[in-house]
């Protein structure tokens, strides 16, 4: 009999990533697939209980002025220059919240030997390692982190995700120059510099979703999700009434729910028709048939994309399932 050999592990640098990552997301995706409970024990990782880093740069005069209390009074060689590279630590959050810190130290590639030097950089006052957020703290939820860019992503979610469909209502222009978020990271918030160019979106824009979606699910569907009668999205969507920002809103909103519905039955189907699959490959299409008290043709016709399979149909295959797992 021959024995199994283990599967080949791709390297760091053939997937395009650090060894730190690699071995974050070998850790992450065991944890997932053993079904444990919780975070997984990221300390267990070489290098996670040091202090998180990130590593920036004084490449503007505002940054360089928030350094005048720390650089007062010291020689040339231990102020904060221009151009000097710097790291930044995040706080533990365990600390008081209302004694918020900006914890940075002079640049050094091991994060534990910058952390021997982090001082606050309001008052110049030294900060503990102790007191700095480890790498295993900051990516200790990540695991179950949302992805609100996908359904399916959300927190306790399992299985394939899909895109989200998105209704823009305007486009909001920002930058890392305009808005001076690398400063903001290091310096914290500045209102001022929240600078944004909002540009709405030409009405044809709305009314075009509100007309692709009274195609696709039909006026009463789109009506009756939105809460208005079916004349006045029919007139909307012809060009022969003019509908209100609350009214766009309303409808959008409406258009938004019917597309994740859809989504999600989509997926629902897809899982389904793979599990029909299976059990032909297992049992055999006539007995599969039998089972579920549907034709083989049927089955046979729905399995090779010729005949849509109804709500009903799905319902019967799930409960089914449900009744085969009891069992």
């Amino acid at each position: 009999m021959r024995k199994s050999v283990p599967a080949r592990q791709p390297s760091a640098k053939s997937l395009g990533v650090l060894p730190w990552q690699r071995h974050f997301w070998l850790l992450v995706i065991e944890h997932a697939l053993a079904g444990r409970l919780g975070p997984p024990e990221l300390s267990r990782l070489e290098g996670f209980s040091s202090p998180a880093v990130t590593q920036y740069t004084v490449t503007t005069p505002d940054l360089l002025r928030s350094f005048r209390k720390y650089n007062v009074g010291k020689p040339y060689h231990r102020l904060v220059r221009p151009f000097g590279f710097m790291v930044m630590f995040q706080q533990a959050d365990e600390g008081d919240p209302s004694t918020v810190v900006r914890v940075i130290a002079p640049f050094n590639r091991n994060p534990a030997k910058a952390a021997r030097k982090a001082f606050d950089r309001d008052t110049g006052v030294a900060v503990r390692p102790k007191q700095l957020k480890t790498y295993a703290a900051s990516l200790r939820t990540y695991y179950n982190h949302p992805e609100a860019k996908f359904l399916n992503g959300e927190r306790g979610d399992r299985g394939p995700t899909l895109r989200r469909h998105v209704i823009a209502r305007s486009i909001i222009h920002i930058g890392k120059e305009a808005n001076k978020l690398d400063i903001q990271a290091a310096a914290g918030v500045d209102p001022d510099a929240q600078i944004e160019f909002h540009v709405d979106l030409a009405r044809a824009g709305r009314l075009k979703v509100i007309v692709r979606a009274v195609k696709q699910f039909g006026t009463a569907q789109v009506a009756r999700e939105a809460g208005l009668s079916r004349k006045h999205i029919w007139a909307i969507a012809g060009g022969a009434a003019s509908a209100t920002d609350p009214t766009f809103s309303k409808i959008e909103k409406a258009v938004s729910s019917l597309d994740i519905a859809l989504a999600r039955q989509s997926l629902e189907t897809a899982e389904v028709l793979d599990h029909l699959r299976s059990e032909r490959e297992r049992l055999g299409l006539r007995e599969v048939a039998d089972a579920l008290g549907l034709s083989p043709s049927f089955i046979s016709r729905v399995l090779s994309g010729r005949r849509r399979i109804s709500n009903a149909n799905i319902r019967r295959i799930k409960l089914a399932l449900r009744s085969d797992t009891s069992a």
